[in-house]
């Protein structure tokens, strides 16, 4: 999870601290099953926004939930997916001592990585997730400055833009004023 440095600074205080993140808005999604390239056809033509494939690809929670969260039905009956299955992976599904707070988490995850020939240490594991982090961080921050703008960049933007403004209630005037200042 990639931090969002914005909403941190708009949460609302705990006692004298930040509270940089709650464990309950961790997720990531879930693979629920693998599609054929005719099932992805079908998946589409039901409103899901998984990616075109010509070969099999795996289905996500993410391609089967709309941005409110609610599972698409159709685009489940069409890749034969009981929406039931379809819930995002959350602290819940890890071990437990991963909800009892950062020492008991890196205790386990340093137990969980150490082998006869390796012992790892909490500290160790910290530090090790706090580089690849920020490694990732970078590895981020140089594709931004090299990928250029394209027209499908664009399309995706106007699209998620669109979403984003009628979801908030936005007249399709106002969204095409935004859509305008994009261009």
């Amino acid at each position: 999870m990639k931090l969002d440095r914005k909403r941190v600074a708009e949460r609302p205080e705990r006692g004298n601290e930040m509270a940089a993140f709650t464990i309950k808005e961790m997720t990531r999604n879930r693979c629920v099953g693998w599609a054929t390239p005719e099932q992805i056809v079908e998946m589409r033509k039901a409103g899901s926004e998984i990616n075109f494939s010509k070969v099999a690809a795996g289905i996500y929670t993410k391609d089967l939930l709309d941005d409110k969260g609610n599972v698409n039905t159709a685009a489940c009956a069409a890749a034969g997916i009981q929406p039931a299955s379809v819930t995002l992976i959350t602290v819940n599904d890890l071990p437990a001592d991963f909800a009892n707070g950062p020492k008991a988490a890196l205790t386990k995850l340093a137990t969980e990585w150490s082998t006869d020939k390796v012992k790892w240490t909490p500290d160790e594991v910290a530090h090790y997730l706090a580089i690849n982090a920020r490694l990732q961080d970078e590895a981020n921050e140089s594709v931004k400055r090299h990928r250029p703008v394209t027209d499908k960049a664009l399309d995706r933007a106007k699209s998620t833009l669109t979403k984003m403004l009628r979801a908030s209630g936005k007249s399709d005037a106002d969204i095409a004023k935004a859509l305008a200042a994009l261009a």
